[in-house]
């Protein structure tokens, strides 16, 4: 998907609104509080403009029967030859799943501040994770 401007914008602007998504991890920790037992599902993404993340939580109920077939939704936008503009992915994944408010919330994130750097909090999650899934 290609995104053209009526005015042309200068180099620093232009990279700040196109995106490609070169990998998104997903892990998965188990929370057990002795009375329910939920899961963190945290959603890493790295892009051409930096890093982010986001993540929530989720019930015992609304635990997939299958990570990786829950997590295919993501390959969508993922490893798309063309960059696009993350006001169009936000529209794509605007619909109310799981899995959109987790993109949706990393793609904001990512237009907000995309220089942080998540390698001390994966290797912590490495640790923790009962799932871990990589996608790229």
């Amino acid at each position: 998907m290609s995104v053209q401007t009526v005015d042309p914008l200068s180099e620093p602007e232009l990279r700040l609104q196109i995106v490609q998504i070169k990998r998104m991890e997903l892990f998965v920790v188990a929370l057990n509080d002795n009375k329910w037992i939920r899961y963190q599902v945290i959603l890493f993404l790295t892009a051409n403009t930096g890093q982010a993340w986001s993540d929530m939580v989720l019930e015992n109920w609304q635990k997939p029967a299958d990570w990786i077939t829950w997590s295919s939704r993501f390959r969508d936008i993922l490893g798309s030859t063309e960059p696009c503009n993350p006001g169009l992915l936000l529209k794509y994944y605007h619909e109310e799943t799981l899995q959109s408010v987790l993109v949706s919330t990393a793609l904001e994130q990512l237009k907000i501040n995309p220089g942080y750097n998540l390698s001390a909090i994966k290797s912590v999650l490495f640790d923790r994770a009962s799932s871990y899934i990589s996608l790229f």
